[in-house]
């Protein structure tokens, strides 16, 4: 996943690890995706829990497209998801969610400092062949590389 606004920021997984690249930091974060914790980007993986790990609640509930341009029409329904459990990435995330094929065409997350992140999904395919070279990362050379407890070697 690459970010370009309102930073250029790098984010990939491989179902183990997580790096998060930041060019202009000149820095890498690397963390373990296993464990159980249910950090966003864990669910986003699809090794979340809805019902064990959050408290869901329906925000707003979005209406299907209509042909007459209806006010409104064509928005996705909001979930509003509260970790049962405290967790050190985030403090809550949102999830929007088309009303009529139900895949997540958005997703929101507010992390300890108050800080938010959006993200919007468009152009999904499902069941696309990706090279397993997509889900590595290799650090560019002068990079720093924080490792989360847990994490493994830098890069790798």
């Amino acid at each position: 996943m690459e970010y370009t606004e309102p930073e250029k920021q790098l984010i990939v997984a491989d179902g183990s690890k997580l790096w998060v690249y930041t060019p202009r930091l000149k820095q890498v974060i690397v963390g373990e995706m296993a464990g159980g914790a249910s950090t966003p980007f864990l669910f986003l993986a699809g090794k979340g829990d809805l019902r064990k790990g959050f408290e869901v609640e329906v925000e707003e509930f979005g209406l299907l497209a209509r042909p007459d341009g209806v006010w409104k029409a064509g928005q996705p329904h909001r979930l509003s998801l509260k970790p049962r459990e405290a967790q050190a990435g985030f403090q809550q995330m949102w999830l929007e969610v088309d009303p009529q094929s139900f895949r997540i065409t958005g997703f929101e997350y507010t992390d300890p400092l108050g800080n938010r992140s959006r993200m919007r999904f468009v152009e999904i395919r499902e069941g696309a062949a990706l090279p397993a070279s997509v889900f590595q990362f290799q650090a560019p050379q002068g990079v720093e590389v924080l490792r989360l407890p847990g994490a493994g070697s830098p890069g790798r």
